[in-house]
Formats: structure tokens, C-alpha cells, sequence
């Protein structure tokens, strides 16, 4: 019962923790529409360049990432 019970906790932490993600991305996302519509709509960007870009824009370098450019 106390394992199910723990479980349950965890799989409503981690949905509250998604939620947070989801609304933080948007306000992010929100905050740089400018900067992101200018890459949406930059025609020398492949689809990929410009994920990576909004990627960056929003979230800044990977840790991982990072590292192994050091």
C-alpha cells in the first residue's frame, strides 16, 4: 500500500513538474516572439538550423554540450 501510495506521489510530482516546464517555455517563449519570429521567417535556415537556433534563443547551450566543447 505505502509503495502504490509513493508512486502515486511521484507520478503527480512529475506531471506538477511538466506543467511548470510547459508554462516556463511559453513565457519563454513569449518574452522572445520577436527574436523568434525573425529566425521562423529567415529563408538561408534549413528546418533544423532553425530549431537549433530557437533552441538556443530560449534555452541557451545544452551542460552537456558544453563539456564536450572544451
Amino acid at each position: 500500500v505505502l509503495k502504490a501510495k509513493d508512486q502515486s506521489l511521484e507520478a503527480q510530482r512529475l506531471t506538477l513538474d511538466r506543467d511548470k516546464f510547459q508554462f516556463d517555455a511559453a513565457a519563454a517563449c513569449l518574452k522572445k516572439l520577436p527574436e523568434l519570429k525573425a529566425i521562423a521567417s529567415n529563408t538561408k535556415l534549413d528546418h533544423d538550423a532553425k530549431l537549433t537556433q530557437i533552441r538556443m534563443h530560449l534555452f541557451g547551450v545544452v551542460p552537456e554540450e558544453e563539456a564536450q566543447r572544451d
